[in-house]
């Protein structure tokens, strides 16, 4: 898909205007960022397990599955019924730090 599509779909997916699109695109390093992520959306997604749960209220258990995208969204079908703040907060750092690292492997 050629590099105006991706930024159009991805405009049209979080709800700029096309002025906000305008703006976006003088920033080179925004684009490239959305074509690798686009291309590594294809290949990947985001596997975390729980390593360690006692007495946990929302009942996770150790090696219990929670699957994202690489853009850091549950794939709802795919996760608990039951998500616990407390565990879902301590993904903010790695899942930002993977979505950082597949920019990599796709741009090679």
């Amino acid at each position: 898909m050629d590099e105006q599509m991706i930024l159009k779909r991805y405009g049209d997916h979080v709800g700029y205007s096309s002025t906000q699109l305008e703006i976006f695109k003088k920033g080179g390093h925004r684009i490239r960022q959305i074509n690798c992520l686009f291309e590594a959306a294809k290949r990947y997604s985001i596997e975390a397990a729980v390593v360690d749960a006692r007495h946990c209220n929302s009942g996770h258990r150790v090696g219990q599955k929670i699957i994202l995208d690489i853009d850091g969204n549950f794939i709802s079908k795919l996760c608990p019924k039951r998500m616990c703040v407390y565990l879902i907060s301590q993904l903010t750092i790695p899942v930002a730090l993977i979505n950082e690292r597949l920019r990599g492997v796709v741009s090679q």
